[in-house]
């Protein structure tokens, strides 16, 4: 999935610049525009390109220039797109580049916005669900428009989506059709090579060397750019690797190594180089070099903020140590390859509504009910057993007693197996609710998630309506507190199944708790202050990010729903010396009695009843620090609102 991602992230790196370029080849464009363009888009990642972005369009304006007009708004959309942290701006500025591009009838730009920028933020923010739906739609349009630049969008997205979700017979498929319409049409499609680079794998792959060898000719003939060129160069090492010819793999690698070397901002093509690099070591049997190779690639990832995933390095790393015959070593890493897997696979699943919830705690009840039973059985069969020898021994009646405890025990043995039975049943029917709630879980979610994101694009779409746009954030309100209530739900589920949490995760203390500021932040009611103060500029530390972001978010949330004025405030410490950190949330809200200090972190235990919410997040919370070796409590000695001391040891 790593290697679609970055193709993915290569893609976008150069589609508007090849929007531009073919603005300046078939139209002419003002040259003092099309500099002041390559301005902005040189800083584009900085907040100061909006106002240069906005100095564009009004030069644009000023000559009456409609290309650059729509190159504007696509700068600004770009700027949302890479920064990549509000979705609702990136769907504004697609759909203001889709309604200036159709009346301006320059349907490449509004095709761009849909598939270059809305589909692909859904791909890298993995909603896949939603950008095949997007992609659906698009193809209704192309085919109604009889739009051959649609259609060829449609292709390249369709082939993007299901590349990413493994189903490579039908990836290939629309990326054989974009060629093809593109041949066809004689369009001047400037990322043909990369296509065509595709087909070649893809047929590298399958074994069909013939057919792999034409199409890395094409990608030769029609590379356009250096970037082009090294992807067709790095595809030759694949190919001659599975022609068995290591020699002639090796002197491609050095290559691509010499163009890395003499400009450096090929840089970003490393981790490709490194990959291939690990193919070529290991298909040699220089493992140590193998290994070498995979932990540079591991280093490329983080530089492109691609951590999460990792876990093919797993894999990688347990195939050379397997090949190396050090099987105690590849068994670790392929279990941690599946183990990160599993854990990837579960939270992608959904989960059901809280009916099931409720289902799956009174099954939980019913069988601890039967266990206290079945031992308060055990326990009175015992103290029988013992009375009824003392009253043999004392009084003599050794017959009449022993006929009498003979049909207890029978009873009771009967009773016995009875209550083992039922206990087997409710586990048995335990299990397949579980099952059944996973299953379900992600036929129920995806409807979930598709109701809040498309009552943001009404929100949205009905910016001017103001009766429409508040049925909309109802709606949105109404859904993400289900869905949190499911989430709490299903995380129950999941931590009472789990006696630890991985924490060997490399984390940015104050990146986690930045991104929790920025989660809740729509939640704080009007006048309360949210403010992060961080101890240091800069905290890294191993241990999971995932779940200090979960902890900070819930507790957080909880917060800003019981504070109406004053502020909330996130802050942290650490010992050096006992590798501890303690993060305090500090809030000036109606507080927490102090009888209820204890029962607040109960599960389905709310103090207010009139308060939305389930009444998990604290008991999730605690039960996730425990897991960690940390704690989660309420600091005794504050009495002007609430504070909680959330703490966890750290490497």
């Amino acid at each position: 999935m790593h290697r679609i991602l970055f193709i993915v992230f290569l893609y976008n790196l150069f589609s508007t610049q090849y929007i531009m370029a073919q603005e300046d080849k078939d139209y002419k464009v003002n040259k003092e525009l099309y500099t002041y363009y390559h301005q902005c888009q040189v800083n584009i990642g900085n907040p100061s390109v909006l106002l240069m972005i906005d100095s564009l369009n009004s030069m644009a304006k000023a000559r009456e220039d409609v290309r650059m007009l729509a190159v504007s708004l696509s700068l600004k959309l770009d700027y949302y797109y890479f920064k990549g942290e509000n979705e609702d701006s990136i769907i504004k500025y697609v759909n203001q580049v889709k309604d200036f591009a159709k009346a301006t009838n320059q349907l490449k730009y509004y095709y761009f916005a849909w598939s270059d920028r809305l589909i692909l933020h859904y791909l890298k923010t993995g909603n896949s669900t939603l950008a095949l739906f997007q992609a659906q739609e698009m193809l209704k349009d192309a085919q109604q428009r009889d739009s051959k630049i649609g259609l060829l969008a449609c292709y390249n997205s369709l082939y993007q989506i299901y590349e990413i979700k493994d189903l490579k017979s039908l990836a290939i498929e629309y990326c054989l059709k974009a060629i093809e319409l593109t041949e066809n049409y004689k369009m001047d499609n400037y990322n043909i090579a990369f296509y065509y680079t595709t087909a070649a794998k893809y047929y590298i792959d399958q074994h069909e060397l013939q057919l792999a060898r034409e199409y890395l000719t094409k990608a030769e003939d029609n590379a356009n750019a250096e970037i082009h060129m090294v992807k067709v160069k790095l595809a030759h090492v694949h190919y001659y690797l599975a022609l068995n010819n290591p020699s002639k793999a090796w002197e491609i690698l050095q290559e691509c190594r010499n163009i890395y070397d003499i400009d450096k901002k090929n840089a970003v093509y490393r981790k490709a180089f490194y990959e291939n690099e690990f193919q070529y070591y290991k298909k040699t049997g220089q493992y140590h070099k193998a290994l070498e190779a995979a932990d540079n690639q591991i280093a490329e990832e983080l530089l492109l903020n691609e951590s999460a995933l990792k876990n093919s390095h797993y894999r990688m790393k347990g195939e050379i140590y397997l090949a190396m015959n050090r099987k105690e070593l590849a068994a670790d890493f392929f279990h941690k390859y599946i183990e990160h897997e599993d854990s990837v696979r579960l939270n992608n699943e959904q989960i059901t509504t809280s009916g099931y919830a409720t289902l799956v705690n009174l099954e939980k009840v019913e069988k601890e009910k039967n266990e206290l039973l079945l031992h308060a059985q055990k326990k009175e069969l015992h103290t029988k057993q013992i009375i009824i020898f003392s009253l043999v021994a004392l009084l003599g009646l050794v017959l009449y007693f022993l006929y009498r405890e003979n049909l207890l025990n029978k009873c009771l043995v009967k009773s016995e197996e009875d209550l083992r039975k039922a206990k087997n049943k409710a586990e048995s029917a335990s299990k397949i609710k579980t099952n059944f709630i996973q299953s379900m879980s992600h036929e129920i979610r995806t409807p979930l998630n598709s109701i809040v994101g498309f009552s943001q694009i009404l929100g949205s779409k009905y910016e001017n309506d103001i009766e429409s746009k508040e049925y909309a954030s109802i709606i949105e309100t109404n859904s993400n507190h289900l869905l949190r209530l499911i989430n709490h739900v299903l995380e129950l589920s999941d931590l009472d199944k789990l006696e630890d949490i991985d924490c060997n995760f490399v984390t940015d203390i104050n990146e986690c708790c930045n991104l929790s500021i920025e989660t809740v932040r729509k939640y704080v009611q009007e006048g309360v202050e949210l403010n992060f103060t961080p101890t240091t500029k800069r905290l890294i530390i191993t241990s999971n990010p995932e779940r200090i972001i979960q902890v900070l978010n819930n507790i957080l949330h909880n917060a800003t729903k019981f504070t109406q004025k004053g502020a909330i405030n996130l802050t942290y410490n650490y010992t050096e010396k006992e590798k501890i950190i303690y993060f305090c949330i500090t809030d000036t809200g109606c507080g927490i009695p102090q009888d209820k200090y204890e029962e607040v972190f109960n599960r389905f235990s709310k103090l207010n009843t009139y308060t939305q919410g389930s009444g998990l997040g604290l008991s999730i919370s605690q039960e996730i620090a425990r897991r960690m070796g940390g704690d989660l409590y309420i600091d005794k000695n504050y009495a002007n609102g609430a504070r909680f001391i959330f703490s966890i040891p750290y490497k």
